[in-house]
């Protein structure tokens, strides 16, 4: 693993201890297992990080969104990283009623150039290009909200809109 995936492995245990994720039906890992998914996340995310020119601070901080979006939409959940979200009973409104996917809870993504349902993106061996497509997705929040104070700027990715307050 890079520098980068281990950096990014340390800071998904530390916000998403493995401890205290979900064992949802169908879904239970041990701590063993969540280790071993959180190194491929670790890895997947350093990688999409690592695709675009910059220094290393910028790399880290592109890593850094992606793992922030990834705990604060899935906290790195079995179900969610390896799909269908698990929606039953009291999660029935889970991954936004089940219209959301990947780790991110995408509902489209672009892909070569193409917009595609964000559900072609389930799975770990998917789980690399949804990082691409969420990294694609948070930049461009960031772009179009700029002019918002920072703690609004990722409203687009979202909601869909560039608004303050959401």
């Amino acid at each position: 693993m890079s520098a980068l995936a281990d950096w990014v492995l340390l800071a998904a245990l530390h916000f998403a201890p493995l401890e205290t994720r979900p064992q949802f039906r169908g879904f239970e890992e041990t701590q063993d297992e969540a280790f071993g998914r959180y190194l491929g996340i670790a890895a997947d995310i350093a990688a999409a990080a690592e695709e675009h020119p910059g220094s290393d601070g910028e790399k880290r901080r592109r890593a850094a969104l992606l793992l922030a979006v990834a705990v604060g939409e899935s906290g790195l959940s079995r179900d969610v990283d390896e799909g269908p979200c698990y929606r039953e009973g009291k999660w029935r409104a889970r991954c936004d009623g089940g219209t959301s996917h990947t780790l991110w809870q995408l509902k489209t993504a672009v892909i070569e150039g193409q917009a595609v349902s964000a559900k072609e993106l389930r799975g770990v061996d998917k789980r690399r290009q949804a990082a691409r497509a969420a990294l694609r997705s948070i930049s461009g929040s960031l772009r179009a909200c700029r002019k918002l104070e920072q703690v609004d700027r990722l409203s687009m990715y979202g909601s869909g809109s560039c608004r303050p307050g959401l």
